[in-house]
């Protein structure tokens, strides 16, 4: 029998019994102890201590199979090392690892030793990205695509702040997923970032996400950056009209800033300011038609109801066109040009996307 495998069953087994343990010891805790009574360093003393001890050992446990299954045991808590001696060695030693883990295909030691690399600071970024490289291919190295959040998830901020800032430091892919997993990592305003990408940015699946950053955390003061960015984005309808939403939430500047780009000569700032302006000035509740095929409902037109039942979520008129029948026709009446209009509509004339509108502009 091979005794690498049977040393890796033996302490696999202690690192799940060890974190079964904590697990339960701190259920037990945090039951016995509710608001208001004692916690456990003044009340169930030895509790406390028995569950700092399954902890530790669980966490001793993890780092032992980690070792011995051949993956450099991850520590987010250590820092990078201070002398940049220390780290070069830290960095040579993990490099080591790069093509053992390639060549086994082990998505999830890769992923692991990642994290590793990104930990060491800038002097580890791009060979973490040598493995993004590697891992957009997840299902060649053991992955699911529920996996691949874990190639984004966990970083420090500037890392992914480093990707996203030079197309030379990421894939397209990687760095357009890192926009919403910086939303999540960081606590800072990344407004101010987002706006500077999108001004030399040209890649329009980056873009349109850095747009999507920026909607719902607009103020008034935001509408002049916001049209200025339109404008250098005109070429990439998709992020223009996320622009033009958010500029839509601006008030009374935005809806200035839409007027002149609804009267410019550019198509795309024309027809997108013009379908913005409409979900901001409508007088009723309902769905803005931002996407529909060949027929009599278009864009910019608010969908109040359906065969008589009002729209009163995004989520129910997609369904209810969604779900209907092949051959199914609707009685629809939207408001357009400050008119009420009935129309009958077949399923595959039905609008495909939009979004909730009330009077006011809030959504």
């Amino acid at each position: 029998m091979n005794l690498r495998l049977v040393a890796l069953a033996f302490l696999a087994g202690g690192a799940v019994g060890s974190l079964v343990t904590a697990v339960a010891l701190r259920g037990r805790h945090e039951n016995a102890a509710p608001a208001g009574e004692s916690s456990p360093a003044t009340g169930d003393a030895g509790l406390h201590a028995r569950l700092e001890a399954a902890e530790k050992k669980a966490r001793e446990a993890e780092e032992a199979l980690a070792a011995a299954a051949g993956v450099p045991a991850a520590d987010p808590a250590r820092p990078a090392p201070a002398d940049p001696a220390d780290t070069a060695a830290r960095l040579a030693e993990l490099r080591t690892w790069i093509l053992t883990h390639r060549d086994n295909r082990d998505g999830r030691a890769l992923i692991k030793l990642m994290h590793e690399f990104t930990a060491l600071g800038p002097a580890g970024w791009e060979s973490a990205m040598e493995i993004a490289l590697l891992l957009e291919s997840p299902q060649a190295y053991g992955l699911d695509w529920g996996d691949v959040a874990d190639v984004y998830r966990g970083h420090d901020p500037a890392f992914l702040k480093w990707a996203l800032s030079d197309p030379a430091h990421a894939p397209s892919l990687f760095r357009t997923n890192c926009v919403s997993y910086l939303e999540n990592a960081s606590s800072e305003d990344l407004r101010p970032f987002f706006a500077d990408l999108l001004r030399r940015e040209k890649d329009g699946t980056l873009t349109h996400a850095l747009a999507l950053g920026l909607l719902y955390d607009e103020t008034p003061e935001m509408a002049p950056q916001l049209e200025e960015l339109a404008r250098i984005q005109a070429a990439d309808s998709s992020t223009v009209e996320v622009l033009m939403h958010s500029l839509s939430r601006t008030g009374e500047a935005g809806e200035k800033a839409l007027e002149r780009l609804a009267a410019d000569t550019d198509p795309v700032l024309s027809e997108e300011a013009r379908v913005a302006l409409a979900g901001a000035r409508t007088t009723v509740k309902g769905w803005l038609v931002t996407t529909v095929p060949e027929g009599p409902v278009r864009r910019g037109d608010v969908l109040v109801s359906i065969d008589g039942a009002p729209a009163l979520s995004a989520d129910q008129v997609e369904k209810t066109f969604e779900d209907a029948a092949g051959d199914a026709t609707f009685t629809v009446v939207v408001r357009r040009g400050g008119m009420e209009v009935k129309l009958t509509v077949g399923k595959g004339e039905a609008p495909e996307y939009g979004r909730m509108v009330t009077p006011g502009g809030k959504e």
